[in-house]
């Protein structure tokens, strides 16, 4: 699966996107490209720390941890969406698993913490004039992100193409019809 493909299949189980595209005031998009921001930093900080948590108790269930890595991807997708962006833009470097996924939980703490810069009053990541800098660090920050998600799937054997495909099926199964609040607050056995 390439990249952009996996960014627009992922996006239809993404709550933001659909009330974006519901929504015809330009108001209400600008608070809901914010929400999924909001939603998508915070997420990314809760399943990295998923994923810590598995490596730090020394999980081997490598589906598991594909499972969690891919719901990492998926946050760092809807980041990339609310600030308008591609995925594919974010790629590049090398380390161990463990490293990895601390590089990435760290990588998830500092995009949290520009969030919470911003909640504070210091430039807003979509609004192109106040908030540049913001929005900057915060590519970065999800490129970071990325990459440590990529080294991660290399070093056990999986690549970003596996984990991808391994998200979709899992999204696809919970959400055929595209994101149901109902399917995502009562899910079936075994849904991670």
């Amino acid at each position: 699966m390439r990249i952009e493909e996996y960014q627009e299949l992922a996006m239809r189980s993404s709550p933001a996107v659909q009330e974006f595209e519901e929504s015809d005031s330009k108001f209400n998009q600008s608070m809901i490209l914010r929400d999924g921001l909001r939603h998508a930093i915070f997420g990314l900080s809760s399943e990295t720390g998923e994923v810590a948590e598995m490596i730090s108790r020394k999980d081997t269930d490598e589906t598991h941890l594909l499972k969690e890595l891919g719901d990492c991807l998926w946050m760092i997708t809807e980041a990339c969406w609310a600030l308008g962006i591609d995925l594919d833009g974010l790629i590049e470097e090398e380390l161990t698993v463990q490293q990895a996924a601390l590089n990435l939980t760290a990588q998830a703490g500092k995009v949290a913490g520009i969030m919470q810069k911003v909640y504070q009053g210091h430039g807003d990541p979509l609004d192109d004039e106040d908030g540049l800098e913001a929005r900057q660090k915060l590519i970065w920050g999800l490129a970071d992100c990325l990459r440590a998600l990529m080294v991660a799937c290399l070093t056990i054997n999986a690549d970003l193409d596996d984990l991808m495909d391994l998200n979709i099926e899992k999204l696809e199964k919970r959400y055929p019809d595209g994101f149901e609040t109902e399917r995502s607050l009562h899910r079936e056995e075994g849904d991670i």
